[in-house]
């Protein structure tokens, strides 16, 4: 089964057509597939050349039968499930009947779906006996050869004609896309110097610092009171201005990098002592 579904797919070189009945009301599954039959040959018979190939609904059910599709008539008339039988069929084109029976009398309605793009490009109905339903058939037949619009024919591409390649003007900028340098503005330049040079400060302060301690620990040695007290009380300032000064120059060196990717303007940085301790200051737009 799965070989003659690849069989039929494999028919799309030459548009090909095929029937199924997407529903049925009253109607045995093999007389409504004998209905599809005779319909498909009536219309080949009636010059349906714009149909192309006709594929047996007979066949296009095996192909049904093997994606697991039983009875078509499970469409309930859907178009969109009519097209989805076709692809599956690997057609072009589908004849999806509707039959009811109503007493003894048929009602049949036939559209014509175009696969590919899912439109109903042609349709007829008639009223048969449900004895002798051939001459309606026929008569459906000769209404949609006259009906049916021929395939489209895809234009074959012209070929694509070698452009030159455009020139390309000197220009200073730099091409879309490529990254920019980003140039540091004189406010930068001004804060983040002022940050390198409170830090630079901080440092020595705090290597004085550092010596004054020295001092201290010697005096305590010695027993030198004054000495201890005056080396102490330098240090503790020493200590302190460092800590300001290296607080200071962090803030500025951040403002400096803020300044420099976004530009904000009117950035101030400071220190100043306090009772018992100091502080840095950040001041502007950010």
């Amino acid at each position: 089964m799965l070989v003659i579904a690849a069989l039929l797919a494999a028919t799309a070189g030459p548009p090909t057509f095929s029937a199924a009945v997407t529903r049925r009301e009253g109607v045995e599954a093999q007389a409504a597939l004998e209905l599809a039959e005779s319909l498909s040959l009536s219309l080949e018979r009636a010059g349906g050349e714009a149909l192309g190939k006709r594929i047996s609904p007979r066949a296009l059910q095996v192909a049904l039968s093997a994606a697991n599709v039983t009875d078509a008539a499970t469409c309930s008339g859907d178009a969109d499930c009519a097209v989805r039988l076709g692809q599956i069929g690997g057609v072009r084109r589908l004849l999806a009947l509707q039959l009811v029976k109503l007493g003894r009398n048929l009602i049949i309605d036939v559209s014509v779906i175009d696969v590919e793009s899912g439109a109903k490009v042609a349709a007829a109905s008639a009223r048969a006996s449900i004895k002798a339903p051939e001459e309606a058939l026929a008569e459906l037949a000769a209404q949609l050869a006259r009906s049916l619009p021929p395939y489209e024919v895809p234009k074959p591409k012209e070929p694509e004609r070698a452009m030159a390649p455009p020139a390309i003007a000197a220009s200073a900028s730099a091409p879309p896309g490529a990254p920019r340098a980003i140039r540091p503005s004189t406010r930068t330049l001004v804060v983040g110097g002022i940050g390198g040079g409170l830090v630079t400060a901080g440092t020595v302060m705090g290597g004085l610092a550092l010596l004054s301690f020295g001092a201290e620990r010697s005096a305590a040695e010695s027993w030198n009171l004054p000495a201890y007290e005056r080396a102490r009380a330098e240090a503790k300032g020493r200590a302190l201005a460092a800590d300001l000064l290296l607080g200071a120059g962090a803030l500025a060196l951040g403002a400096a990098a803020v300044l420099h990717f976004t530009g904000p303007g009117g950035v101030s940085v400071g220190a100043a002592p306090s009772p018992g301790g100091g502080g840095a200051f950040v001041s502007g737009s950010f």
